[in-house]
């Protein structure tokens, strides 16, 4: 969506939180998490949106803050399957949906995409539901990042799988 904060102004006005504020938790768990955060304070703030950026321990985030906080700083890897990416993240009732933001329509349409055998049609109705996500769904996304591995040949035990690597099998040849 076009970036637009006099619209946004407007229609926080006319839906009565003009003078909206919240908290954005963050965390220096990873340190893209408070740029990120302070981006977000200043682009919110041009529409009248207060963010009051909380910054918490690193390591108590993910059992004191995520998925227990209305909005906080999150990230999820590339490189699931687009079926696995809509059904853990964005489908009603999944564990993993930070945001609990439920949509029968979208659901419907993550059934029909896993029963569709036909590719393009498979894709066609993926591509639905992720516009259903954009324009519905209650996640920001003000990035897309790549990840890039760089390995030494002097390592041994390295398997990815999918979006994460086996830690304990890792290791230095000859040690």
């Amino acid at each position: 969506p076009a970036h637009d904060p006099e619209k946004a102004r407007h229609l926080l006005k006319r839906a009565g939180h003009e003078r909206l504020a919240v908290d954005l938790y963050t965390s220096s768990y990873d340190p893209i998490f408070t740029p990120m955060a302070l981006a977000y304070q200043e682009s919110a703030g041009r529409a009248g949106i207060r963010i009051r950026v909380k910054t918490a321990a690193a390591d108590s985030y993910y059992t004191q803050i995520w998925m227990k906080k209305p909005l906080m700083a999150t990230y999820w890897y590339t490189g699931r399957p687009v079926d696995q990416l809509l059904n853990q993240v964005f489908r009603g009732g999944s564990s993993y949906n930070e945001t609990a933001w439920s949509d029968k329509e979208f659901d419907a349409l993550l059934d029909r995409a896993r029963r569709e055998i036909d590719e393009s049609r498979r894709r066609e109705l993926y591509g639905q539901a992720q516009t259903l996500v954009v324009e519905r769904g209650g996640a920001i996304t003000p990035m897309f990042a790549d990840r890039l591995v760089g390995i030494s040949r002097k390592v041994r035990g390295y398997a990815e799988h999918g979006f994460e690597f086996d830690y304990l099998h890792i290791g230095l040849k000859g040690a």
